[in-house]
Parts: structure tokens; sequence; C-alpha cells
């Protein structure tokens, strides 16, 4: 086998029902060998402890290894030297799940080669490459957000003695240079920042300054009454999301916000009144599902604006993240 890589999700699961998201897992082959890193997070409830690691197939499962949790959270990264024999007589190729397991009962779950329902649920309404590239993006995020680390955070796995180990060879290593995500839908750099240099110049050149940038945003750019009602939206594309603070300019390779664009042809930007203090947020538009919503949570939006509150399942609104102006 040459290469392949993966990036799942880890869901904490109790009594069959899944809770939350708790980590990921990613697998990179490299001709037969596979390399498994291990990142778990968010068990505020679960205190220090080492949990073993076990690799499910078919009905039949074996123990992989162990690795310790401290305060919820834990890495480890190991590496398989044949990947036609990664434990017992589980390979790479037939792998369904990998599972952490905690106390009563619980444990976290990784569904590897076999897609859930809950998945399948997901796919009906986004391309599977929104989808995955909401893994990457997670991942990511996680690694540069909190830069906690192989080296950081000192994981180990440690071997568990059973004969099915043998040519299992596990250590953990520091991690190598950070890939940058495979995001989907992402457009060419270059060719975006030569088309929001243009239209930030024929912005400044064209349009009057008024006495603060909303206004002039407010002033400056088409308005949308999407929702027949009160509520007004300065309507954007990609390309005008140069007027917004450098920091956010990552939002045009946001593969979730250019993925409402090429379905709708617009975006959105508002002023909202949040505790006192005036934020400002750029909707996607799509319509509300549950699954979609926590897709769009993994690329930054934090929240859904609609014709009704709450929303229900196929209502058409904005996803909305926050930004500067």
């Amino acid at each position: 086998m040459g290469y392949d890589r993966k990036i799942k999700y880890l869901e904490l699961v109790e009594q069959g029902i899944s809770l939350q998201n708790a980590g990921f897992i990613k697998l990179e082959i490299r001709d037969a060998k596979v390399s498994v890193q291990i990142k778990v997070d968010k068990l505020n409830f679960y205190d220090n402890d080492s949990v073993p690691i076990f690799l499910v197939s078919q009905g039949t499962e074996a123990a992989l290894g162990e690795m310790n949790l401290e305060q919820g959270k834990g890495s480890c990264f190991l590496e398989v030297l044949d990947y036609e024999n990664l434990a017992g007589d589980i390979s790479y190729e037939n792998l369904q799940e990998i599972q952490i397991r905690l106390q009563n009962g619980r444990y976290l779950r990784c569904v590897i080669n076999e897609k859930s329902e809950e998945h399948e649920k997901v796919a009906e309404s986004y391309p599977n490459e929104v989808i995955e590239a909401a893994e990457e993006v997670e991942v990511m995020q996680e690694e540069e957000k909190e830069t906690i680390l192989l080296e950081e955070e000192k994981a180990v796995i440690k071997p568990m003695q059973q004969p099915e180990l043998g040519g299992i060879l596990l250590e953990v290593q520091l991690p190598k240079e950070k890939e940058e995500p495979a995001l989907a839908l992402q457009m060419p750099r270059e060719e975006y920042r030569e088309s929001t240099e243009e239209a930030y110049k024929a912005h400044r050149t064209t349009r009057p300054l008024a006495s603060t940038k909303w206004q002039q945003l407010w002033e400056s750019y088409p308005h949308i009454t999407p929702f027949d009602d009160s509520r007004e939206y300065v309507k954007l594309k990609p390309e005008d999301l140069v007027v917004l603070s450098a920091q956010c300019y990552s939002l045009v390779s946001n593969s979730f916000l250019l993925h409402g664009f090429y379905n709708y042809k617009h975006l959105i930007l508002s002023k909202e009144l949040v505790r006192g203090q005036e934020q400002y947020y750029v909707g996607a538009p799509g319509n509300f599902y549950v699954k979609e919503k926590q897709v769009a949570i993994f690329f930054g939006f934090e929240s859904f604006e609609g014709k009704a509150e709450p929303a229900q399942n196929g209502d058409f609104g904005y996803y909305m993240i926050p930004v500067e102006i």
C-alpha cells in the first residue's frame, strides 16, 4: 500500500448515545508503516488515569495499548510497522473503529472505515468534501489554537503485555511539520489577493467617507432583506471581505463560507448589540439542520440567523461568524 491519510473525530459515547466531540485521531500510512496521532480533549469530568485503546473490526476487537489522560486531556503518537497486522487479525483495510475505554461504561469512539448513520444524514445535504474539510479544519484549529503537542503534554502510550502485539513499535515522537489544511472549495490565494486589493482600492477612491467604518460600509455596499421584515443587512461577496480587519482575511478561503456563497451568490454583514457592545458578523447563507450547524461550528460559525427563533429543520437563514471591521 502506498499512501493514505485520514482525520476522524473522537466522540464520547454512553449507553450507545453520542454525547459530544472529544478530540480526533489522525492516521497516515506510508508504504507498510501506519502512524496514528490521538488527541483527547473536553472530558472535563475525567481525572488523571491510564486508559486502554482497542481496535474494532466486524465484531472482533484487539487491545492496542494504553494512553494517559490528565484532567480530561491527553495526546499520544504511535507507529505500527505492518499495516496488514495492526493488532490480532485486524488490518488497516478492515479496521472499523478505534475505541478508548473510560470508566462507568463510557468510551471514546472513532469511526474509521464505516460511515455511521449520523454521517450519512450529514452527507445528504452537504457534499463529502465539505465534511472532510471540516475534519481537517478542526484538527488544524486545535493544533494552532492550543499548541498542545506531544512534547508539551508528554503523553505516553504503553504496549499492553499481550502476545498479539508482536511486531508493533510504540513510541512518542516529536510532531512533524504541520501541513496546510486541504480545504474543499479553497480558492487560489494569489487570485484572492489581487481581486481583494483591487476591490479595496476601488472602495477607497470611489466611495465617500462617513463618520464610522460601519457607516462607510453601510453607504458603500448594497443591502438585502432576506426575511421580508425589518432586518436589513449589508450584501457582500468574498472579495469584499478585504474591508474587514486583517485578522479576518482568512475568511476568503473558509470552505463553509464559500460553499454558502456559491449556492446563493451572496454573503451578509450585520451589526448586533451584544451585552452593550457592538459586535459584527459575516453570514453564510444556507438551510438549518442540526448536523449542518455542527459542521458550521467547526469552521468558526457560532450561531444561525433565520426567519423564526428557534430555527426548524430546513429553514433558510445565515450561519454567522463574528468578525472585526
